[in-house]
């Protein structure tokens, strides 16, 4: 298996970390400084949604429908990559399973977002969602990061920690 190149996943790092960044930076503008993505239960998902003015609404709508729902590619091509640069045999394939798995979960807690956006009653979808998103990219998150972390270290200083 040929091992994709640092530029590359370096690219899609930059990507996720960039995507990353509108979305907080969007969402600390709205009430309680986040948006619906970082709240992992019902009744926070509630209590916070009861709080967004219609403007609140509209920007959440905008950034969900939007950048939200690119994210997981952007991510998603970041641990692939990632996981088959650092990787081997069987774990690549098993982190890449976990992403693929995560991203479906990311994508239909954008989907239950935005129909909470709308008016509609999904709460409690939303947060198995997003608990189930949170569980599948925990691994990949961690191991990925910290070997493309490790890579971004100069030759003389990954040797010597």
């Amino acid at each position: 298996m040929e091992k994709p190149s640092f530029k590359l996943v370096f690219g899609f790092a930059m990507g996720t970390l960039g995507l990353a960044v509108v979305q907080i930076i969007n969402g600390m503008g709205l009430p309680g400084g986040r948006t619906l993505d970082f709240v992992f239960t019902q009744s926070g998902t509630v209590d916070l949604f009861s709080q967004y003015s219609a403007d609140d609404i509209s920007i959440h709508r905008w950034l969900t429908s939007r950048v939200d729902m690119v994210f997981p590619f952007i991510y998603g091509s970041f641990f692939y990559f990632a996981a088959k640069r650092y990787a081997n045999a069987p774990w690549v394939y098993l982190l890449v399973f976990w992403v693929a798995v995560g991203m479906i979960f990311d994508f239909t807690e954008n989907v239950a977002q935005l129909n909470i956006l709308a008016g509609d009653d999904d709460f409690a979808l939303k947060t198995v969602f997003t608990r189930a998103k949170i569980v599948f990219l925990a691994m990949p998150v961690v191991f990925c990061s910290w070997h493309f972390i490790r890579d971004c270290m100069p030759q003389k200083k990954r040797h010597q920690a």
